[in-house]
């Protein structure tokens, strides 16, 4: 079986509680970058997010790299 892995990205130091998978997908985008999928490290039982830390999967390795530069140290 051949699994298809995106390029992936860890992204530390989220504001709060309130910033989920559609917030940090929108600020990449934002960015100009071609997301496939962002999420934020949630607690499973509140069902909140930590604010501590997500990743980012990119559509391919240039879009990683090019964010490495870009996005190293941006606040959210």
């Amino acid at each position: 079986m051949d699994v298809k892995r995106w390029p992936s990205l860890y992204v530390g130091n989220l504001p709060d509680k309130t910033f989920f998978d559609l917030d940090l997908k929108k600020m990449f985008e934002e960015a100009g970058f071609v997301v496939k999928s962002a999420v934020v490290v949630s607690d499973p039982i509140k069902k909140s997010g930590y604010g501590a830390y997500g990743y980012v999967s990119f559509a391919d390795e240039a879009d990683l790299d090019k964010c490495l530069v870009v996005m190293n140290n941006v606040k959210c």
